[in-house]
């Protein structure tokens, strides 16, 4: 019971991503994601984390793996909202 987390987590986060880009591109929305994985087999399932695993979490976080979502992340915080007065209507289904 306790790896249940495990077993169907990622594949319906997927399943739930697709949904949603479907909808966003009904809309004329892209929707682009940024997965941090934290890979460790032994992942503490608590909240009270120990001095080791956040060190271990802040290996990983300065990694070479975590640079292409960071980059994901920085480059949507930086963007300019869209324009309301330049942007094309959306669908009434988008309101």
């Amino acid at each position: 019971m306790l790896n249940v987390r495990d077993t169907g987590q990622l594949p319906r986060n997927q399943e739930e991503l697709e949904i949603l880009r479907r909808f966003g591109a009904s809309c004329n929305i892209d929707i682009e994601d940024a997965v941090f994985e934290y890979p460790p087999e032994d992942a503490p399932l608590s909240w009270h984390l120990s001095p080791n695993d956040k060190k271990e979490i802040e290996t990983i976080w300065t990694s070479p793996d975590t640079e292409k979502p960071k980059q994901t992340v920085r480059a949507f915080l930086a963007a300019a909202p869209p324009n309301p007065q330049t942007a094309p209507p959306l669908p009434s289904a988008c309101r």
